[in-house]
């Protein structure tokens, strides 16, 4: 929860090779059923004590279970400083309601330690389009101007629906968006034909 790699002011350590450290990532911005594809792990690190060797990797730990150790980085000095980004890259994890996953920093090898000030990461992912809606029906009451439009909603994953009219049932120009699943317009006279779409990211 550090929201900068801030040298020797707060950070943990260990001199215990094997010794893994790993923070939660809130996972509440990415939509269900959305593919996770790459996990970018950006360390703020450094040795622990001056002299000796360090080697440090980073790790992610997806329903507690541990990625491979990947970084290899060789630390230096002992105020931490940011370190290049390591890529788990062609991943296809399906995040569902239940998905944890933590990013975190193994001590590898060497005499020196490890200090960890921040771990930051960058989750890329592919959202999937929700499922189109059916049954759209359109009411005109009486002699009104008012049509109102229904639909049914067959996704749980959009953030809202796409109103479209035309003239001839093969154009179509936008209308509005909405949230609902019903829509009421005014078109004026004439005979107009609509469609509606389900959409998210």
């Amino acid at each position: 929860d550090e929201t900068s790699c801030n040298g020797t002011t707060d950070y943990v350590a260990t001199t215990v090779t094997g010794n893994r450290d790993s923070y939660q990532v809130s996972l509440s911005s990415i939509p269900d059923g959305a593919t996770i594809t790459n996990i970018a792990v950006t360390p703020c690190a450094s040795k622990n004590k001056s002299s000796g060797s360090s080697v440090m990797n980073v790790f992610y730990r997806l329903n507690g279970a541990n990625s491979a150790d990947q970084g290899s980085y060789s630390l230096t000095g002992t105020t931490p400083v940011a370190l290049a980004t390591t890529n788990f890259s062609s991943l296809s994890i399906v995040k569902a309601s239940s998905t944890a996953l933590q990013v975190g920093a193994v001590y590898t090898s060497g005499t020196g330690g490890a200090r960890l000030s921040r771990v930051a990461t960058v989750i890329t992912y592919t959202p999937t389009a929700p499922n189109a809606p059916s049954n759209l029906i359109a009411n005109v009451f009486g002699t009104s101007t008012i049509v109102s439009l229904s639909w049914t909603d067959n996704s749980s994953n959009e953030q809202g629906f796409w109103v479209e009219r035309g003239t001839d049932g093969v154009n179509f120009n936008f209308l509005a968006t909405t949230t609902s699943a019903f829509y009421n317009n005014a078109p004026g006279s004439g005979t107009f034909y609509y469609r509606v779409k389900a959409y998210n990211e």
